[in-house]
């Protein structure tokens, strides 16, 4: 049977309308750009679900590609597994499995945080939670997993077979890219943007973020998805294809920049639930 290896990326909160306005040439060279639905409003569930084979759905796709044969859907799918996640699946297959995690809910020094746990080999490059803003802005050419491509590289290195996992932060919540222009324009809107966030703001709370933030936070987004195209394309030219190589690029969940009077994600929304999918078989 020919068991591709697999790269599984994830664009955390990248919106669909962020990646039509984006060049993504990278991207596009593995295949078309699709609506899909995503399984989840936030992080952790959506990762679950993605993890458990249930990747975003896109309407103009007859069968699904993973199926976990504990769900209660029959779908026809071009793989069904037996195993807990993709990753027990993988690994018991004799692929090396690896994954890279670039949100908090990734962050391997938290004890509770339970998706990291699911994989053998795991590496956090993303911020603290407990970092100022200011600190996370200065660290992103650091913090960026797509940022240190030769480091994820080494973690699949001579595997005869592999399955990687990447987690890229770089559309989430600052959007910052490394080497950008943060002006204070950007800091106050990216601010006020992580207290709209976090407190759920809406126009009944009596808090909002204004039309110029929005259109501020929506260019930065696109920006970020931009230099998450190229530092994409870079990490896929260093990876071993073998007899192929099967690529996934997805969103997690999207993002709602104020289009129903909300901002960030953690509520079901189009904008929040409509997202991004490319994927590909590479030879």
């Amino acid at each position: 049977m020919f068991d591709p290896n697999v790269l599984l990326l994830t664009l955390d909160s990248c919106s669909y309308s962020t990646a039509l306005r984006a060049r993504t040439p990278n991207l596009d060279a593995v295949g078309p750009l699709e609506l899909a639905e995503a399984a989840g409003n936030y992080t952790l569930p959506a990762h679950i679900a993605i993890f458990n084979g249930n990747l975003p759905r896109s309407p103009s796709a007859p069968i699904r590609l993973w199926r976990s044969s504990l769900a209660r859907s029959s779908e026809p799918a071009s793989i069904v597994f037996h195993g807990r996640t993709l990753m027990d699946h993988y690994g018991a297959a004799g692929f090396r499995v690896a994954g890279v995690g670039g949100v908090s809910f990734f962050d391997v020094h938290k004890p509770g945080n339970l998706l990291p746990s699911l994989f053998p080999t795991f590496r956090y490059f993303g911020s603290r939670r407990e970092e100022p803003l200011g600190q996370r802005l200065e660290n992103r050419g650091t913090q960026l997993a797509l940022a240190r491509s030769e480091e994820i590289l080494e973690m699949v290195d001579h595997a005869e077979r592999f399955f990687l996992f990447v987690n890229c932060a770089v559309t989430h919540i600052p959007y910052v890219t490394p080497g950008s222009e943060v002006t204070g324009k950007v800091v106050e809107a990216v601010k006020r943007a992580y207290i709209a966030h976090d407190h759920k703001w809406t126009p009944h709370t009596g808090g909002t973020l204004t039309p110029d933030d929005s259109a501020v936070l929506r260019d930065l987004q696109v920006a970020a998805l931009e230099w998450a195209d190229s530092a994409f394309g870079r990490l896929l030219q260093g990876l071993d294809r073998g007899d192929g190589l099967l690529v996934v690029v997805c969103a997690d969940h999207g993002e709602e920049f104020g289009e129903g009077g909300r901002y960030g994600h953690g509520h079901n929304h189009p904008s929040v639930l409509q997202v991004p999918l490319w994927s590909g078989l590479l030879r």
